[in-house]
């Protein structure tokens, strides 16, 4: 009975039979071996596979599958056909079937309790009483019963044998196969049965009470004396102890794995192969169009070279030409389809082909959005249709080759006042930026809503002083390959409009030339915000307001000729100063004709400081004198008042 039980589950475990079927353009010879299914069994081996794979027409566009599959002792023959154009993959499976896992061990089985132990008797009541009985012992409780052993796991099935045919010149159809030959599994040792727990000991009976004293006297009164003493209680049975875990099952043994083979079959013999050709591209040249290294958005890229390597220990396919065919990507577009071919490659060498500048042209997409993304071409090398996807790292990024930057994101000045600006442009390209190289502009504009750029002025590291009433354009800038350039500035704002305070943006743009439209691509634009205040203690001034012919006068009350003429006056003020000192002068040319320092305040000079310096007026001159000059004049003959502008007497008119 038990070799009838044993012989049905080997028949289970080999119900597993050779199988082909096609589906959605794949083929798949599966060969492995069943699983175990009952407790402990073991999986069955994997069959043997042998394929022949050739063209069945002469213009290669279906594939013959042909060969034989064994199993169990039984053959059976593979006869398939499918057009090259519909096949996506050849799975031939040879894989060994896995063990089923051992049986767990049973648990021992629990002692039994001990019985309980009798009560004592209670002693009698009497003179003298009785002691009262000891309860006896209760018995011990019997031990668990020990787990049963764990089953052992099954071994795992051995791996199938897959040989796969070819002839030297087709066998780009081998790059169809995909294969396993793994061996089965073992199935994992059953766990041991846990032991039964021991019997719990009996409770020892309870001892008797003693009897009560009844002694008396001769008159009849109860006479003292001890009661009985009670009895004993009786000891608790011990516990049994529990029984032994059963021990684990061991775990089945993986299969051995089977064997594939690749041969290539001619006339002259057959050669076998562990592996495939394994064909790579292992080098290739681009050329950018302005060979910087640097690719630009919408700019062109040529590729002058490409080496493809075979990797694998057998050749290429004999007599057939390698295709590198290009297709379009998110980073290079093909504007039409790109294809170099290769001769065939032995194993271990390396096949290059030169190309001529312009005669393989792929394309940047017009799109900033792609600016820091390496640049890849999509592609993949055929051998009569048949694919291997390989895509090509150019080895540049896509971006713009020049760049600005500034070491603060915003700044402060003050109206009047000179600040120096310095802003660094980078390239990082292999080629010169400027004059001699790629042409670059540098735009610098100036926006606000209270502070017009006709009051912003620039002076430029050449010297030239101007205006930002509309953009300046710099063009004679050069920056070395893979290196930097200064551009340095110095930023003055005028305050016609007389404000205490106002914010405005300073912007720098770069522009390189668009090769193919002409027209300009604004690469990078970086803006310095600024905030100018209305400090005139940063002002720096420095005058002498000459008067001659002006009529200007002002009266002298302490001189003996109050009114006199003005000559000139001096305004000197150092930056950072809050002090202004004025000079006067008289018509003479001795040292008494010249006023002593007069200092006054730096709160108020800003409306005459913007008039002295750009366009003044005697009219002017005579307010500055009067409103601020003339108040902190010291005491002596160079204390004055009421300046005016002289009028003209009027010409007589002759009589008649």
């Amino acid at each position: 009975m038990k070799f009838i039980f044993g012989l049905l589950a080997v028949l289970i475990t080999m119900s597993a039979q050779a199988s082909v079927r096609v589906s959605d353009g794949t083929v798949t010879i599966n060969v492995s071996g069943g699983d175990a299914n009952q407790w402990g069994g073991s999986g069955s081996s994997a069959g043997d596979v042998d394929v022949m794979l050739s063209y069945a027409d002469a213009a290669k566009t279906l594939v013959n599958i042909t060969g034989t599959t064994t199993q169990y002792g039984k053959t059976q023959n593979i006869s398939q056909q499918i057009a090259l154009k519909d096949l996506k993959a050849i799975q031939i499976w040879a894989v060994g079937g896995s063990g089923a896992n051992g049986y767990s061990g049973s648990s021992g089985s629990s002692g039994w309790s001990g019985s309980s132990g009798s009560d004592g008797w209670s002693g009698s009541d009497g003179c003298p009483p009785s002691d009262g009985r000891d309860g006896s012992d209760g018995s011990d409780g019997t031990n668990g019963g020990d787990g049963g052993n764990g089953g052992d796991g099954g071994n795992g099935g051995r791996g199938g044998r897959i040989v796969i045919s070819t002839s030297p010149e087709q066998n780009e159809l081998m790059l169809f196969v995909k294969t396993s030959t793994g061996g089965g599994s073992g199935g994992a040792g059953g766990y041991g049965g846990s032991g039964g727990s021991g019997g719990s000991g009996g409770s020892g009976g309870r001892g008797g009470r003693g009897g009560r004293n009844t002694c008396v006297d001769k008159e009849g009164k109860p006479v003292w004396g001890p009661d009985g003493r009670d009895g004993r209680d009786g000891n608790r049975g011990r516990d049994g102890s529990n029984g032994s875990s059963g021990y684990a099952g061991r775990d089945g043994y993986s299969g051995r794995s089977g064997s594939r083979t690749f041969n290539l079959v001619s006339a002259s013999g057959t050669q076998s192969y562990t592996a495939l050709f394994d064909l790579d591209v292992t080098a290739v040249t681009f050329l950018d169009d302005n060979a910087n290294m640097v690719l630009e958005p919408g700019e062109r890229l040529y590729l002058t070279s490409l080496q493809v390597t075979n990797k694998g220990p057998m050749p290429s396919p004999a007599g057939q030409k390698i295709q590198y065919t290009f297709t379009p990507s998110s980073t290079l577009l093909t504007p039409a389809e790109l294809t170099v071919a290769l001769d065939p490659i032995g194993p271990g060498a390396s096949g290059v082909t030169l190309i001529k500048k312009g005669a393989l042209t792929l394309q940047v997409p017009d799109q900033d959005s792609l600016i820091g993304k390496k640049a890849v071409a999509s592609g993949s090398l055929r051998i009569n249709g048949v694919a291997i996807n390989a895509s090509l790292d150019t080895g540049m990024a896509i971006g713009w080759p020049v760049s600005v930057s500034n070491a603060t994101a915003k700044g402060s000045t003050s109206f009047e006042a000179t600040k120096a600006l310095s802003f660094t442009l980078k390239n990082v390209g292999e080629k010169a930026v400027g004059p001699q190289g790629l042409p670059m502009n540098v735009a610098i504009s100036w926006s606000s809503k209270a502070i017009p750029g006709s009051d912003v002025y620039l002076t430029l590291a050449n010297g030239q002083k101007v205006s930002l009433e509309k953009p300046v354009y710099i063009s004679n800038l050069t920056i070395p390959a893979k290196g930097t350039t200064a551009l340095a500035m110095n930023l003055l704002i005028r305050n016609r409009k007389l404000l205490n305070n106002g914010n405005g943006n300073l912007r720098v743009s770069l522009r390189l030339p668009e090769r193919y439209s002409g027209s300009e691509n604004v690469v990078q634009t970086l803006d310095l915000p600024l905030y100018v205040d209305s400090d005139t203690k940063a002002l720096e001034w420095n005058q002498l307001v000459k008067l001659n012919g002006t009529r200007v006068q002002c009266q002298f009350p302490s001189l003996e000729g109050p009114t006199q003429e003005i000559a000139f006056v001096q305004v000197a003020k150092a930056a950072g100063s809050d002090k202004v000192e004025v000079r006067l002068g008289v018509p003479g040319s001795t040292e008494s004709a010249n006023s002593p320092v007069i200092t006054i305040s730096s709160s108020r000079i800003l409306p005459y400081y913007m008039a002295f310096t750009e366009s003044w007026t005697p009219a002017t001159v005579v307010d500055f004198l009067n409103k601020l000059v003339a108040p902190n004049t010291p005491r002596g003959p160079w204390s004055f008042k009421g300046c005016e502008v002289r009028a003209v007497a009027p010409t007589p008119v002759p009589v008649p």
